[in-house]
């Protein structure tokens, strides 16, 4: 009874590729592939660019954040070096 099914599901597959594949769709197919292919690369371009920026973020605040903690450091230790000199 499955193997039936399988079966039944196999050829429906083999007939849908086989259109899929005939002289006239062959264009058309290429023709949709391509259109595709240029709207993945322009997702994909949009993606790393979101993402540099994203991540050039991040390092400036992490670097404003050391030269913030670098800054309350050194005005810590002067205020200490002056209160106990």
């Amino acid at each position: 009874m499955q193997i039936n099914a399988t079966a039944q599901d196999l050829v429906k597959l083999l007939q849908a590729f086989d259109q899929t594949l005939a002289p006239g769709k062959f264009d058309e197919l290429s023709t949709h592939l391509d259109t595709l292919t240029r709207q993945t690369q322009a997702s994909g371009k949009e993606l790393v660019d979101y993402t540099f920026r994203q991540t050039l973020f991040l390092g400036l605040i992490l670097i404003a954040s050391a030269c913030g903690m670098v800054l309350a450091s050194a005005v810590a230790f002067w205020r200490l070096k002056k209160k106990f000199a």
